[in-house]
């Protein structure tokens, strides 16, 4: 082969391995790109359905703490962010104008950089929940005051008959999450037990089988908190038991019956809910 005949072929094969890596970083490029959009719209899509949710839930709240990493690259919605954050702090302003303009504010900033021009703020504003809900929180918000109330005045009454102490008969329950929620992995349960200084224990019962118990109970006389774990990441829309227990047993590891000496709650059934993706910026 000639001279010139070499540099042809060695052209064509350049041109070759030039076409392949373009198009190889072209679809990286656009994969990068889809993956951005998808975790800002499920960060948007997430404060859009729950942006009146009363009391506001965990899914809500994650969505809140990651505007500053899916949206890193969009000014506009991360001042509106930084803006809305003090005054979600003051909680004189819970219910305020000024907190639902901000907050309505970041929405807008973030359906623009979503490019959906045509939503307009009054659209985000606008929002429709069944009247029966409004009915059912206030009577589960009354349901736990009562709960509440009787139990610290019971848990610090002693109780005496013909000179001898009684002892106080031992009733435990769980107040919230409530029976078929959906929950995010981190969830609070609350309950109550009678008399006040009994042994509280929270188990979570998993699809392998086990029950597993939880952190540490924080206590206010008769009632009762623990953060629980539901599940990890791969338990989208799984079923899950939480019971509450007195024993004397201390459960410190996974357990597949529950101590025979324990007085039990009422098993409360919740699904896990999907929370969003974590994306790491590039």
């Amino acid at each position: 082969m000639q001279a010139k005949d070499w540099y042809s072929v060695i052209v064509s094969a350049a041109a070759v391995v030039l076409s392949a890596f373009g198009a190889a970083g072209l679809t990286l490029y656009w994969q990068r790109r889809a993956e951005k959009r998808n975790a800002k719209l499920n960060v948007f899509l997430t404060l859009m359905m729950h942006r009146k949710a009363e009391p506001p839930n965990q899914a809500w709240v994650n969505a809140l703490n990651m505007v500053d990493v899916v949206f890193y690259d969009s000014p506009n919605v991360v001042q509106s962010w930084h803006k809305l954050y003090p005054i979600l702090l003051d909680e004189t302003k819970t219910h305020s104008e000024e907190r639902t303009h901000t907050y309505i504010q970041m929405l807008s900033e973030m359906a623009s950089d979503l490019r959906y021009r045509k939503l307009q703020q009054v659209d985000i504003d606008k929002f429709y929940s069944p009247l029966v809900y409004a009915q059912q929180a206030e009577l589960n918000a009354q349901f736990q005051n009562e709960i509440m109330s009787f139990f610290r005045t019971a848990g610090s009454t002693i109780q005496q008959k013909q000179g001898e102490t009684v002892q106080p008969r031992i009733e435990i329950g769980i107040a919230t999450p409530e029976e078929n929620m959906y929950v995010p992995g981190k969830q609070d349960v609350i309950g109550y037990v009678h008399p006040s200084a009994a042994n509280v224990q929270v188990l979570v019962h998993s699809g392998n089988g086990l029950w597993y118990p939880q952190g540490q109970i924080k206590r206010d006389e008769g009632i009762w908190r623990v953060l629980a774990s539901i599940g990890d990441d791969k338990s989208e829309g799984d079923s899950f038991e939480i019971v509450a227990i007195v024993s004397a047993t201390k459960v410190n590891q996974p357990i597949r019956d529950i101590p025979g000496d324990a007085i039990v709650s009422r098993t409360i059934t919740v699904f896990r809910n999907p929370e969003p993706r974590r994306v790491a910026p590039p």
